[in-house]
Parts: structure tokens; C-alpha cells; sequence
């Protein structure tokens, strides 16, 4: 059927409906349907995989909003139409009388826009700005097959000492991803990719080039954009001489190591960014909200050069006092000295959020000189992750810091056990709305049979490679809505779930991700099975992988 003919077996209503702003300023409201469409709608999970190849086809030609669209993709046609279809709501789809495929429906809103001149400039900037959004999503699974075209145009250039290798000559137009393409087709699109454009960058960078050419060119025109700041700090290994100044050293930052014939699967290693250069990053981006540092597994371990890397790189976080959220990474148990974390934090009164990932804080004579102290007296701080911390000051003991806490995770961190982390948090922690854990096996734990008691809990993660119980010692935390378990799960366990969920244990529970467990001993009809009776019976959506032989 064609759009003439279906035309005519529509209301004309429909047609002038559809092209009017007024319903074009109407399709921002698909995010606040989505909910909605996930809890009730059948053809949500039609709507998920065509909107997906959607924004998969995109590739920034300045034409594919509106003459070509019909032309360059059938499949691209019908699924815009079913974004819009499915995401209004059922009173405006009354109105515009589609009873028919979404197909013909979008040939019909297509033959009235084309028969009027209608610009991407006439679109109400809600509708460009949310197709931002959609192809940056999307273009993040691209990351890979760029860089591969972008290393083959590396060319290799002397430095002081050694040969470094750049990306420096492009050999023709640069090589953009589908968001980045997005951004070229006008100049109002690329007012609306700026954000996210700079919204992020990380050193050193995907492809090298000296640091002089961020700090002194590329960030003097758009650090303000830049919220979130990654990057490595240099590492003696590659650096020999310590006493070399500085600004002989940071020639080679962000640039890449001559090629090693040893080296894996062809892997060039890069610079990091030395102390110098931290403090420019700093002054460029006078925006900053997140900021995350790799500190090297220092090859050799000189006192100087842990010296060196630590003090002075305390100077340049005095530069962003507003700073939110820091990472921190250091994958070594010897060096640096827990005292080199607190002073960061000292220097930061604004932080929301802090990640520790590899550090070891040692016994102290004081309490007051242990990571739990230190973070009980951040006023601001909400949210804090532990990456494989080991803590030997009293810090998972010291049951007073979690108090102001909406957020923690803790990843196998040494000696924190479920009855540990029982008695840290349980009576502890009334602001606690997210709790994620990862527990390593404790043979003198076989059972966990302590009750948690986290009255504010709304979401639960576990990964514990003891037993299933730990899961059930939730069971007083009434405010629970979401579970997430990720270990291996018999039919004796679901079957004691069951018996808690028909006991309406947690009331307000609305959520059960199994994944990736090995559910249900690979049965996967009697996984899905109880996929639908835990929905009939109790409105929990239950999420689950099945293993397959």
C-alpha cells in the first residue's frame, strides 16, 4: 500500500497531526515512556532491537533526517516510525487514527513533510538534541574498529634521546565515528555534539601526540566543555633518568614507545603524563567534576621516584577544589604510603565520590590515622568504592564512617567477610540506599546466618563465591527493590527464593537479575517458566541466563 492510497483510508487528521510542531515536540516524552512500555507494552522489546539498528545505520549524511530517509534504509524508515508510534501515549495515538502498520503510518507523516519544505533548522531542538544522544550511545561500541584505521597513519618522530611515535599526518579526511560524523553534517549539530564531544577525555590519549598539542592548542579552544579527566601518570620504567628535567621528559608525554619486537600482539606502550603536565591538564579544564589517576606498579620501586610521583602531585589538585568525584589506582602493595590519599582529600571539600582501587592502608597506632577515619570526616562525601583495598588499620571495624554513606561497593578486599561486613554496616548505615559486594571464599565461613539490617537499602549486587545464603541474610532490609546475583544458583535455592518471595518478604521488590548465574540446572524451558510465574504472581521481573550444553 502505497502512501496515496493509505492516505485516503485515513482520517485526513492524521497527516497535518503528525507534521504539526506541536506533535513533533511531543516525542522528548519517549524517555519518560520507556518505563512504562517495559513493565507493560509487548512490543517493547520490537521497539528495542529496531531502534538499535537504527541508530547502528546512522552515518551522518547531511540528508538521512529527511529526503533519504525513505530511500536509504526500509528497515531505518520502519523503525523510526515504530519509536515514535510505540512511545506516545494512547491518547495521542486515538487521535491520529493509526490502526495500521507502523510502515505505512511513517509513509504517510513522510509524503505530508515532503510535500511542504521542511529543514533539519525546523526541527524543534528537543527532537535534534535527543537524536544526540541516541547516536552518542551508540557510537561507543565503534571504539575499536576506528582505532585499528587510526594506527595504520602513525608516523614516527625523533624526541630527545629516543624516537617516539605520533599520530601526527592524517593521508586524507579524518577517520570519525557515527557520533563524531553526526557532528560535521551542520553547524547546529555540532552546537548540540559539543558536550558530549568533550565531555570526557583520557591521557594518554587513543591515539599519541605530544601534549603540547592538547595543552597549548585543542583544550585552549574547548577544555571548558571537558567534565572528566583520565589519565596515567609516567612510569619509571620508561623514564630511566629521574633527574632529567622536566621539560625534557614531557616530550615524550602522551606519545608512544618505538614499537617492540617482543612486545604482544604487536602492542605499543605509551607515555604517561608527567607531574608538569598534570597541573596544565588542570588549568585547561576549569570545569572539572571527575578526575581519575593511574598511578604505575613502579617497576623498581625508588623512594625518590615514589617520592617524586607523590608529592608532587598534590600541588596541581589544589587547582580544582571543586572537584566531585576521584579515582584513584594503584595496583602495588608497597610504596606509596596511605598518608598521600589522605592528603588528596584533605585538598578536595567538595568530593561526592571517591574509588580506591589496589592501595593496602597499614596498621596505625591511632585510629585517627586509619581510611575510615579520614573518611568519616568528609562532610560531603556519599559514595565510595574499595577495588581490592586492603585495609590493616581497624577500618572495616570502625563502624562509624559509614554513617552518612548513600553508596558503597567493595571489591574482594582483603579480610572483609560477610560476617566483617555484617558487623561494619548493619545498625550502621541509615542513609545506605546501594549496596554492592564482592566477596571472596572464607573456609571458616560456611554459613552465614547474621541478619543485615539496613533499613534504607533499595538495591543489592552480590557476587560471593560462598553460598546462596548471603542473599536471604537481607531479609530485613523491607525497602529492597532491586536484586542482582551473579553466582551459580541449584533448584534448591531458587526454590528457598520462592518461598521468601511468596512470604511478600520484600514488599516494595520489583527486580530479580540473575545474570549471568547458571540458572535452574540448564533447564530453560522451566527457566522461562518461572520467568512468568514470578510476573504473574508477584510483578517482579526476573532476569535470567541459562546455560545451554
Amino acid at each position: 500500500m502505497d502512501a496515496q492510497s493509505l492516505s485516503e483510508h485515513r482520517k485526513p487528521g492524521i497527516a497535518t497531526e503528525a507534521y504539526s510542531s506541536e506533535f513533533l515536540c511531543k516525542l522528548p516524552s519517549i524517555a519518560k515512556h520507556i518505563t512504562q512500555l517495559k513493565k507493560t507494552g509487548a512490543n517493547f522489546s520490537v521497539w528495542e532491537r529496531q531502534l538499535k539498528f537504527m541508530i547502528h545505520n546512522l552515518t551522518g549524511s547531511s540528508d538521512y533526517l529527511l529526503h533519504e530517509l525513505h530511500k536509504y534504509d526500509p528497515k531505518l524508515n520502519r523503525a523510526v516510525l515504530n519509536l515514535i508510534f510505540w512511545s506516545i501515549d494512547e491518547e495521542l495515538q486515538q487521535d491520529l487514527n493509526i490502526d495500521g502498520s507502523a510502515g505505512d503510518a511513517f509513509q504517510v507523516l513522510l509524503a505530508r513533510c515532503q510535500s511542504y519544505p521542511l529543514t533539519r533548522a525546523d526541527f524543534p531542538e528537543e527532537i535534534l538534541d535527543n537524536i544526540v544522544n541516541l547516536v552518542y550511545q551508540a557510537s561507543s561500541e565503534e571504539n575499536d574498529c576506528i582505532e585499528k584505521r587510526r594506527l595504520e597513519r602513525m608516523i614516527q618522530a625523533p624526541a630527545t634521546g629516543s624516537a617516539y611515535v605520533a599520530y601526527l599526518d592524517h593521508c586524507g579526511p579524518p577517520i570519525l565515528n557515527t557520533f563524531q560524523n553526526l557532528a560535521v553534517v551542520n553547524r547546529r549539530f555540532h552546537r548540540l555534539c559539543l558536550p558530549k564531544l568533550w565531555e570526557k577525555i583520557q591521557f594518554p590519549s587513543a591515539l599519541p601526540a605530544p601534549i603540547s598539542l592538547w595543552t597549548e592548542d585543542i583544550l585552549l579552544r574547548h577544555g571548558h566543555l571537558v567534565r572528566s579527566l583520565e589519565f596515567r601518570l609516567e612510569d619509571d620504567r620508561l623514564v630511566r633518568d629521574m633527574h632529567q628535567f622536566e621539560s625534557e621528559r614531557s616530550l615524550c608525554d602522551n606519545t608512544g614507545v618505538v614499537p617492540n619486537p617482543q612486545g604482544f600482539m604487536g602492542y605499543r606502550e605509551k607515555y604517561g603524563i608527567g607531574l608538569g603536565n598534570v597541573g596544565e591538564l588542570f588549568k585547561s579544564c576549569p570545569s572539572l567534576a571527575s578526575v581519575s589517576v593511574t598511578v604505575p606498579s613502579f617497576a623498581y620501586h625508588h623512594a625518590d621516584w615514589i617520592a617524586h610521583i607523590t608529592m608532587g602531585l598534590k600541588g596541581p589538585f589544589r587547582l580544582i577544589p571543586q572537584l566531585q568525584h576521584l579515582k584513584l589506582k594503584y595496583y602495588s602493595e608497597d610504596g606509596i604510603s596511605s598518608e598521600f590519599v589522605f592528603d588528596l582529600l584533605r585538598q578536595l571539600p567538595s568530593l561526592v565520590s571517591l574509588e580506591l582501587c589496589g592501595f593496602k592502608f597499614r596498621q596505625k597506632p591511632t585510629i585517627e590515622k586509619s581510611l575510615g577515619w579520614n573518611l568519616g570526616q568528609h562532610q560531603k562525601l556519599r559514595k565510595v568504592r574499595f577495588d581490592n583495598v586492603t585495609c590493616e588499620d581497624g577500618t572495616w571495624t570502625l563502624n562509624s564512617w559509614p554513617q552518612r554513606f548513600e553508596n558503597i561497593t567493595v571489591v574482594f578486599c582483603s579480610g572483609l567477610s560477610p560476617r566483617v561486613l555484617h558487623g561494619l554496616l548493619s545498625g550502621s548505615a541509615p542513609s545506605l540506599t546501594e549496596l554492592h559486594i564482592m566477596l571472596g571464599h572464607f573456609p571458616d565461613e560456611p554459613h552465614v546466618n547474621v541478619q543485615f539490617d539496613i533499613p534504607a537499602l533499595k538495591e543489592l549486587s552480590i557476587i560471593h563465591s560462598g553460598n546462596f545464603d548471603l542473599l536471604l541474610r537481607f531479609e530485613n532490609c523491607k525497602n529492597i527493590e532491586a536484586f542482582y546475583y551473579s553466582c551459580p544458583i541449584d533448584d534448591d535455592e531458587w526454590n528457598s527464593m520462592k518461598r521468601y518471595l511468596s512470604k511478600y518478604t520484600w514488599p516494595k521488590l520489583s527486580l530479580l537479575d540473575f545474570r549471568p548465574s547458571i540458572f535452574f540446572s540448564n533447564n530453560k524451558e522451566s527457566a522461562k517458566m518461572d520467568v512468568k510465574e514470578i510476573w504473574n504472581s508477584f510483578k517482579i521481573k526476573l532476569l535470567v541466563n541459562v546455560e545451554i550444553d
